[in-house]
């Protein structure tokens, strides 16, 4: 403690004391106390609890007794009937009858609203000569069950308000203290605190929608009939960010309803939220996470759910003999929402006998039985109103014969083994027809593709086409 501070503390418990204006000690000692004090100016006080000075003046060592003050001091007494408001006479009994009957008060309410009206007059009826909000914030906690030394959400805590400057007129609705159309706190715990884990929340949830964005707007977009064409690729290229963000902000929302402590400015007070609204709050924190969880992980569950979809198909030998295999290379696509969009599309297309989308692969793989230019030009433009870019693949087809399979689960074995292949575009493999369509973006040398089957336990060679 420095020099200055040793000579501002009280002479008996060495606490440093609130300065007091001249009305409070005019107003609430004792005219027996009067007598013996040279002016009522630059006295301090004293609000610790087991102190019996009430007033003291550093610059004479003049000391006031709390015996020889007009009423009883709050601080330093423990009777239930003692006040706690001095200007709308609130005991602390009052206030814990009122919370015990109807589990709340509206104590506070009503002297702030008073304090509106200019019903108050602090600095002569607080012996504190300052606002009493704290000191009752602290009563109505206490009466709920809440034994705190500091308010949760309140106005001061007990120290804080023993440390209060007063403002010039020691009133409580001073510099607006009791308004509730501006912040009072440094924390912002009225008005503008209480919007903040709101604005944080709000704002990460907009973040986690855009960091799918590249999976859920393309399709909205699609089937409301607008192009999707740009969208999903710039939510694609900032989807890391949205999610950084919006686990931040989240943090802050978890911070300011969890673990943020009300400082309040000196001398001013701050609402109580109820504890109704501290459980809504809370609620709608955990709400929120789990809609935010879903945002953020919606693209990689659509993944995971469309390759469970996913089931070995059979393709009749008379479909391999006639049809044709038109395969193309897709740009643009974000996610499997963009496959799966895609390809409802295309399934409207007559002609197509079957159609996959691959967007691992960045691929559109068809089976048309008219594989002519209009057909060709035809999916390519669907891609294109689709949002997506599209061209043919210029492929070189394979057939091949395959002996040693026993079942079809052999020739899906087979298939995924010949699509593994470098180059290799797709592949179709029928079991009962004991043969294999294989097509290349890239030429491929067709030992490539017996080396690959011989792997498994079959023979495959090339037909002549």
């Amino acid at each position: 403690m420095s020099e200055d501070q040793l000579n501002e503390a009280c002479p008996r418990c060495g606490a440093k004391g609130k300065k007091t204006k001249a009305i409070t000690i005019e107003s609430q000692v004792t005219d027996e106390a009067k007598e013996s004090l040279d002016g009522f100016d630059g006295f301090r006080f004293c609000g610790t609890a087991d102190c019996p000075v009430a007033y003291y003046r550093p610059a004479d060592g003049s000391v006031v007794d709390k015996y020889l003050a007009r009423f009883p001091i709050f601080q330093k007494e423990e009777s239930p009937e003692r006040l706690v408001c001095y200007c709308f006479q609130n005991s602390v009994q009052k206030i814990r009858d009122e919370v015990k009957a109807t589990g709340d008060t509206k104590v506070i309410q009503e002297i702030k609203d008073s304090c509106k009206r200019g019903m108050d007059d602090c600095a002569r009826n607080n012996p504190q000569g300052s606002c009493c909000l704290g000191n009752v914030s602290k009563v109505v906690k206490e009466a709920k069950g809440l034994a705190m030394a500091a308010v949760e959400g309140g106005c001061c805590s007990e120290e804080k308000v023993s440390d209060v400057a007063a403002n010039e007129s020691g009133s409580c609705c001073s510099a607006g203290e009791c308004s509730t159309d501006a912040p009072t706190s440094k924390s912002g715990t009225n008005a503008a605190g209480s919007q903040a884990p709101k604005l944080a929340l709000s704002g990460a949830l907009l973040a986690a929608m855009a960091s799918s964005a590249c999976c859920w707007l393309p399709l909205l977009l699609i089937g409301t009939g607008l192009s999707a064409a740009g969208v999903a690729g710039f939510f694609e290229a900032y989807r890391l960010f949205f999610v950084v963000g919006s686990v931040a902000l989240l943090g802050v929302g978890f911070y300011f309803v969890y673990f943020r402590k009300p400082v309040c400015e000196d001398g001013t007070a701050c609402s109580v939220p109820s504890s109704g609204m501290r459980r809504f709050t809370r609620s709608m924190l955990w709400v929120a996470t789990a809609m935010i969880a879903a945002f953020t992980l919606f693209p990689n569950a659509l993944s995971v759910w469309a390759k469970s979809r996913e089931e070995p198909k059979e393709v009749a030998a008379a479909s391999i003999e006639k049809s044709q295999l038109l395969n193309f290379a897709v740009e643009g696509m974000t996610c499997e929402a963009c496959a799966i969009g895609l390809k409802g599309e295309l399934a409207k297309l007559p002609g197509l006998e079957s159609v996959e989308v691959s967007y691992e692969k960045g691929r559109v793989m068809t089976t048309v039985s008219d594989p002519s230019d209009a057909k060709r030009n035809r999916i390519l433009d669907t891609i294109k109103s689709a949002g997506y870019s599209g061209r043919l693949i210029e492929e070189t087809h394979m057939a091949f014969s395959i002996e040693g399979m026993t079942c079809s689960a052999c020739a899906v074995s087979a298939e995924r083994k010949i699509e593994a292949l470098p180059g290799i575009v797709s592949a179709k493999v029928d079991y009962r027809s004991k043969s294999a369509n294989v097509v290349t973006e890239d030429h491929v040398a067709p030992d490539a593709v017996s080396t690959a089957v011989a792997e498994l336990g079959y023979t495959a060679k090339r037909k002549e086409q």
